[in-house]
């Protein structure tokens, strides 16, 4: 239920279990989002790493409306990386 404004707020200046649980839901989200797919889109994800999926993520926050959920965000980084050929 986190939103951008949230997400930013905890990376920025949040508590270091703060960060960690963003951080977590993130590598989790992105981590389900491996199972079953291509060989493409994991060995992309590996690549890219957690730090980079992160500033990633956030980054696109940022052009967001500021109560936007993290989840709509991730979820549309997801899609667009399994369409990246």
């Amino acid at each position: 239920r986190w939103t951008c404004e949230r997400a930013r707020e905890t990376f920025e200046s949040g508590t270091h279990v703060d960060q960690g649980q963003l951080f977590g839901w993130l590598m989790c989200y992105w981590s389900a989002a491996t199972q079953g797919s291509t060989a493409d889109f994991i060995e992309t994800v590996q690549e890219t790493g957690g730090k980079r999926i992160a500033e990633i993520t956030l980054t696109e926050c940022a052009k967001q409306d500021p109560s936007t959920p993290i989840i709509t965000i991730t979820q549309a980084l997801i899609e667009n990386t399994r369409k990246t050929p």
